[in-house]
């Protein structure tokens, strides 16, 4: 087996995260002013509390969670050479520094 370095390349058409059909939700949500949905599903306190801290700060035009029906991963190569799928980014954030540039975040939370 060869191993390459690649491009980042599309291996779906492009769509908007608005695209999203509503989901239900029985958990904490944010109502967000900076979100492109209505609320911001949050599987826990410490992912609310980032929701706020992204609706808050100066530096963020708009900010979502991927929620798990968008189906958003990205492949990559383990230290096995195994090709993986990632699929915990739960975030993506807008700045106002780098216009039309989103930012994929993974929460990470000290137990």
């Amino acid at each position: 087996m060869t191993i390459a370095e690649q491009e980042p390349r599309l291996l779906e058409p492009e769509r908007m995260l608005s695209s999203c059909q509503p989901f239900p939700w029985s958990r904490q949500v944010w109502e967000g002013v900076k979100t492109v949905f209505n609320l911001v599903p949050c599987d826990n306190g410490f992912e609310r509390d980032f929701a706020r801290f992204l609706d808050n700060a100066s530096d963020v035009e708009s900010f979502s969670k991927l929620p798990q029906p968008f189906g958003f991963s990205i492949e990559y190569t383990d230290g096995g050479m195994n090709l993986r799928s990632y699929t915990r980014i739960s975030w993506q954030s807008m700045s106002t520094e780098h216009a039309g540039f989103w930012r994929a975040r993974e929460r990470k939370q000290k137990m």
